[in-house]
């Protein structure tokens, strides 16, 4: 269970393959790009596809389990 330092903290529980997939994110690739590699990795289920994928990408930066970079 992660708890992210907010001021409400948010406790979520997640599949073993999602933390290996979050730490993909290093500024340099867009979801869509993870999420294609993840696929050809089969670092993930063979049924999450890229709509599955935005969406808990979504969910995980409203939780501040991930943090968008600043727009240059």
């Amino acid at each position: 269970v992660e708890r992210p330092d907010r001021p409400f903290a948010a406790a979520m529980r997640f599949d073993g393959w999602v933390a290996p997939l979050v730490a993909r994110f290093d500024g340099t690739r867009t979801p869509a790009v993870i999420h294609a590699e993840a696929r050809r990795d089969e670092a993930m289920p063979a049924d999450f596809m890229l709509p599955d994928f935005t969406d808990l990408v979504a969910l995980l930066v409203e939780k501040g389990y991930l943090t968008l970079a600043d727009s240059p």
